[in-house]
């Protein structure tokens, strides 16, 4: 799930990265991997990967909706693509007066593949989770489905093989 997240979340997302590495790590054998995706809306998100791949970079949105999406991950020495495709979850319902908050939260599996530069012949899938609140805008008539501030953290499992 992915939604619009005022400039505030990309500090508290970057805070949240300070002290992990920038630089990138690649093995050639097979490996486990996890990372972490904190949902920044439209604009890069950020992306931390610790295993076979040990680096921090952005997301970065190319198509999506409620079940799911591909992002380009950007991280140095290269890029690749990753599907996340939702199988289960809890959508947050319409945020209700007074708090005008939703929560969210399902599971799915992921893909990764299509790797340049260090990430080429890149081959990958796992399984995830996501955990997230909707803090809608409060209009006269109630709670803006259409504005507000939300903050998704997907958390993925799996392994990963470099070409």
């Amino acid at each position: 799930m992915r939604a619009k997240i005022w400039s505030a979340g990309v500090g508290a997302a970057m805070a949240l990265a300070a002290g992990f590495p920038a630089s990138a790590s690649a093995h050639a054998a097979p490996g486990p991997e996890s990372f972490t995706v904190i949902v920044v809306g439209n604009a890069p998100q950020l992306f931390i990967a610790r295993g076979t791949i040990d680096a921090t970079g952005t997301a970065v949105p190319l198509s999506g909706g409620t079940n799911g999406g591909t992002d380009q991950v950007e991280l140095p020495g290269g890029t690749f693509m990753l599907t996340l495709q939702n199988t289960s979850g809890q959508p947050g319902g319409r945020p209700k007066p007074p708090t005008c908050i939703a929560a969210f939260h399902g599971a799915g599996k992921s893909t990764i593949f299509d790797g340049t530069g260090d990430f080429a012949g890149i081959e990958g899938t796992g399984t995830f989770t996501f955990h997230g609140v909707f803090f809608a805008t409060r209009t006269a008539h109630g709670c803006s489905q259409r504005r507000g501030t939300a903050i998704d953290i997907v958390q993925d499992h799996g392994t990963v093989t470099l070409g």
